[in-house]
């Protein structure tokens, strides 16, 4: 995957002193993007426009940065999982009785304040295979589903959707349990982009290529519309908002 990313600081204490040797980090985690030297010096700062958070050179590694107050900041690293470390790779716990083993999707900040996970870089993991190729996102259309909306954190509108077949493409989600795994669910917008953006890395290891042209996504746009992505266009931001009736695929996430 290539990662598009801007310069935003460079800082880089005594530079004029020969001879202090300074760190260097590799690429841009997970990118192909080669910075030169002096970008990826220790002290660097970076705006990563693929995960949308800051990332800092700090030793030898990036590791996202999280402004939580006006008085100072946290450092909350983006950590490779041990078992899967590349974008792409089957997260293979080697339990020969588990089958499906999830995917490494890549990482995703989450900064919404309902998020669980707020502040935090977090690995998300996608299923081997799609659950669907024509599933509804609910069976009707004209009602508010969800109160409290999140395009960027799809456990929160899972929360707020019942187990039922009223809404299809989320039961898939909730009922599943794969890979050893009973924690899935349907990804919101932003999580879906990720996947959208990640798909040729993904589809190398998956049992089942993303074959849909559109996938759910959970996030509401109004009463009779959701939010749905293009696979098909090849353009991670092709997302559209059809009625919720409308038969597409279902891939599940969790992290």
């Amino acid at each position: 995957m290539r990662q598009s990313v801007n310069i935003v600081a460079f800082v880089m204490l005594m530079v004029m002193w020969p001879h202090y040797s300074f760190a260097d980090c590799p690429v841009v985690p997970n990118g192909t993007t080669i910075l030169t030297p002096e970008t990826r010096r220790e002290g660097a700062i970076i705006y990563n426009t693929d995960h949308h958070i800051f990332q800092g050179c700090i030793g030898s590694q990036w590791v996202a940065l999280n402004i939580t107050s006006l008085n100072g900041f946290t450092i909350d690293a983006c950590k490779k999982p041990p078992l899967c470390p590349n974008i792409g790779d089957v997260c293979d716990d080697g339990d020969a009785g588990t089958t499906n083993d999830p995917i490494f999707a890549g990482f995703m900040a989450y900064n919404d304040p309902s998020s669980e996970d707020k502040g935090k870089c977090k690995a998300l993991y996608v299923t081997n295979k799609n659950q669907s190729t024509s599933s509804q996102w609910k069976t009707s259309y004209g009602t508010n589903d969800i109160a409290t909306d999140s395009t960027e954190d799809g456990k929160i509108n899972d929360s707020q959707i019942p187990t039922s077949t009223t809404f299809p493409a989320f039961k898939l989600c909730k009922d599943l349990s794969y890979g050893g795994y009973s924690d899935w669910y349907l990804p919101s917008q932003a999580e879906m982009r990720l996947l959208s953006q990640n798909r040729t890395a993904i589809n190398a290891h998956a049992a089942g290529s993303f074959t849909s042209a559109y996938y759910w996504t959970s996030s509401e746009f109004d009463a009779s519309y959701a939010w749905y992505q293009n696979f098909g266009s090849g353009g991670a931001y092709d997302i559209s908002s059809p009625t919720k009736n409308l038969v597409s695929g279902v891939r599940c996430v969790r992290r």
